[in-house]
């Protein structure tokens, strides 16, 4: 058996060798690391996206690299991969990006639609991750009373 998705701490996991030892661990016979990647339209919406850690356009090759060196020292099939957004006014970017980082496969996925995120509301400045710490850390805080 083989994850295909996952991620690495190039978006929104965790570091390479820790996500390819827990799939041997698991007994998976292959690991793909398919990191979240967008193409920012302007400097705005880069910022943003590097807060959360979204900037695989521009780190692919040094995560190319990492991979590379866990393939190495594993003794399991490791990918090298993209879990790539998409938007339909920008196809013909995503297709010539694709081109140049000749990833091994590519998951398409959708993370906003009208420039609006559907992964979690425009209003709030912090990641589901982050919402769930404080749900945590207010409920034994409430415990505690």
């Amino acid at each position: 058996m083989r994850d295909f998705h996952s991620h690495s701490n190039y978006s929104d996991g965790e570091v390479l060798w820790s996500m390819v030892q827990a799939a041997q661990e698991a007994g998976l016979d292959g690991v793909g690391i398919a990191d979240h990647c967008q193409l920012p339209e302007s400097d705005s919406v880069r910022d943003s996206r590097a807060a959360l850690g979204h900037t695989l356009d521009v780190t692919y090759e040094r995560r190319r690299r990492g991979i590379e060196t866990v393939r190495e020292e594993s003794s399991i099939a490791v990918y090298d991969a993209v879990e790539m957004d998409y938007a339909t006014h920008q196809e013909d970017r995503i297709a010539e990006f694709l081109d140049v980082a000749g990833f091994d496969y590519v998951i398409g996925s959708v993370h906003a639609v009208e420039d609006r995120p559907i992964q979690y509301p425009r209003t709030s400045r912090t990641t589901p991750r982050q919402n769930s710490r404080r749900s945590s850390t207010s409920t034994s805080s409430n415990s505690q009373r």
